[in-house]
């Protein structure tokens, strides 16, 4: 209850003695001017009496609107005491709601109820944030790396602890994830490059979104890492199987050139404009084989007798006897074909091992 003392009952008086003077200074200036102006006794009194109403209007008005802000003071209050109980169960915490006392001024009262919250208040506010953060960082790691999402709930919030243990789970899961894209980008650039040596462009989505992704568009899942690797390796078997078969084939050109003694320079001219292991340069080889083996098939009559003449200087230089040399009998036959030319190779190349092995 609110003490009123003498000193406030006072000035009181001293308002009510200078309201009551005003007010009968305006009754004498109002009944003279209406004398002035004609106006009937009647009316001048009528008119007087309505003053007492006037002010009866002011002082309900003034208490009125008093009333109202102690109302909304009020609700204020309430609104203080259900966020206390709200802020008790977020923070599974028990606040005790302080009472109201008889010589408490409601402005003090609500006061104390916000510096009793305001703590628990910013308690709430800062493991919110805090959740929040992590619920963004789990959501843009769970869509790179396809993990699960863990969902965490507004009321009571999570204690500090558990924030904590999924901090250090999105940590690991971000460490995994920083690997796999560093993973990607090393073999998004194999990839690319075997591409380009093999002259051939993605067959489907997946390969295209492998050439074409910026590493923060690309999700590291485990279903495309594994499609990834598995694209790596289908790539890396390809290359080597037709680096092996290009090899091959420029092998045996080499050798179908020195059989033809074909010239230095369309060699080397041949071999500057089809380099690589790709498929046009296989198919160049393979059509390049199959002009010499043309023209060896053509001479090939020459050709026995060439490599003849090499077979005779590999036996000179072993010093093989004539029993020796004998037991190669197609040295001694009349008939040129194809076969016989490749048994005389065959030959001549054992004779040239064995030869630079005694060297």
């Amino acid at each position: 209850m609110v003490a009123i003392t003498e000193d406030v009952r006072n000035l009181f008086n001293e308002v009510l003695q200078e309201i009551s003077q005003n007010i009968y200074h305006m009754m004498e200036e109002l009944w003279t001017n209406w004398s002035h102006l004609g106006v009937d006794n009647a009316i001048k009194i009528s008119n007087i009496t309505k003053l007492v109403q006037i002010e009866k209007d002011l002082h309900r008005e003034v208490i009125l609107e008093t009333q109202q802000k102690f109302k909304t003071m009020q609700s204020q209050i309430d609104k203080l005491k259900e966020e206390t109980e709200e802020l008790s169960r977020c923070l599974s915490v028990d606040i005790t709601i302080m009472d109201f006392k008889e010589d408490m001024l409601l402005f003090d009262y609500k006061k104390e109820l916000e510096n009793q919250i305001a703590g628990y208040r910013e308690q709430v506010l800062q493991r919110r944030m805090k959740m929040e953060r992590l619920l963004e960082w789990q959501k843009d790691i769970g869509e790179k790396l396809g993990t699960t999402i863990y969902e965490l709930q507004d009321v009571p919030l999570p204690s500090e602890e558990e924030l904590d243990k999924l901090k250090n789970h999105l940590e690991v899961l971000q460490a995994e994830r920083d690997k796999r894209v560093e993973i990607f980008l090393n073999t998004q650039v194999e990839i690319k490059d075997i591409m380009e040596k093999l002259h051939i462009k993605p067959q489907n989505k997946f390969e295209q979104l492998v050439v074409s992704s910026l590493s923060v568009d690309f999700k590291v899942t485990d279903l495309n890492m594994d499609r990834l690797a598995k694209l790596q390796q289908d790539l890396q078997d390809k290359y080597q199987q037709t680096n092996n078969r290009v090899l091959e084939l420029r092998e045996r050109l080499a050798k179908l050139w020195d059989c033809l003694e074909e010239d230095h320079i369309y060699r080397e001219n041949f071999l500057q404009a089809h380099i690589g292991c790709n498929p046009d340069t296989e198919n160049a080889l393979k059509e390049e084989i199959r002009r010499c083996d043309q023209i060896k098939r053509q001479k090939i009559q020459v050709f026995v007798a060439n490599v003849r003449t090499k077979i005779k200087l590999m036996w000179d230089n072993l010093m093989y006897s004539t029993k020796e040399r004998e037991e190669f009998v197609h040295y001694y036959q009349d008939t040129f074909t194809e076969d016989v030319l490749t048994l005389h190779e065959l030959y001549l190349e054992k004779l040239t091992k064995h030869y630079n092995e005694q060297r």
